[in-house]
């Protein structure tokens, strides 16, 4: 499969903001406890929510972890305002909303405490690049916790929905040639298998912490070591 056009991937996920959040966002997603818990209970932490969406992740860890600084990042503005209006109407002052790039972070290295990466990987056009990009922002001894769907364990609906979703954007994508980010996109193009996402992870200097299975997902815990560099 050709690589993803990042720009008209954003414009996509711009388009669709206000309708993705009325189904994706009515609800703690069934990995939140797993999330929260892979991240700790420190009194105090740094959290980056990258690719966060309208505030899937970042939203509840703020109202969950009050004490916890979470910043959300993402490459469409149109998720991000979903997320501020939500944060807005929780009166969230812990949560700080960003548009931006996972290849070039806006951050300094070693600034936070722990990663999420929720349902993004598949939508990289260079997964190994922004994993070493988010492998500098962490602290050593600093998590990455890493959820996506489990496609060889999911139901029936949800591989349903997901031919559905497929089909939707194929309609949209050939009256709307802005839209076409991927080619011959597919189920199999849209999800990523967890012993090639951990090798990615391992390669980028990660060290396999856990793996859970959550429904029709994984949870992957991984661990900057405390000794690292970044690498070259």
């Amino acid at each position: 499969m050709p690589p993803i056009d990042s720009e008209k991937l954003t414009a996509w996920y711009n388009f669709q903001a206000p309708f993705y959040s009325l189904w994706r966002d009515a609800g703690r997603h069934v990995t939140f406890e797993t999330v929260l818990t892979a991240l700790g209970s420190a009194s105090s932490a740094d959290i980056l929510d990258a690719g966060c969406g309208s505030g899937l992740f970042a939203v509840p860890l703020a109202v969950e972890r009050r004490c916890w600084r979470i910043v959300g990042l993402d490459a469409s503005a149109g998720m991000i305002e979903i997320a501020r209006r939500r944060q807005s109407t929780l009166g969230l002052v812990n949560l700080d909303l960003q548009v931006g790039d996972l290849m070039r972070l806006p951050f300094a290295d070693e600034s936070f405490d722990a990663v999420v990466l929720a349902g993004v990987c598949p939508n990289l056009s260079d997964l190994p690049g922004s994993l070493q990009e988010l492998y500098r922002t962490i602290k050593p001894g600093g998590r990455m916790v890493v959820v996506e769907f489990d496609r060889p364990r999911m139901s029936l609906l949800t591989r349903w929905f997901f031919h559905l979703m497929i089909g939707g954007y194929r309609i949209i994508s050939t009256i709307l040639r802005q839209f076409r980010f991927a080619e011959n996109w597919s189920l199999e193009a849209t999800t990523i298998l967890s012993e090639d996402l951990l090798n990615h992870l391992k390669t980028a200097g990660f060290e396999g912490l856990s793996q859970q299975q959550v429904e029709g997902y994984y949870v992957l815990t991984v661990e900057k070591p405390r000794s690292s560099q970044i690498p070259a």
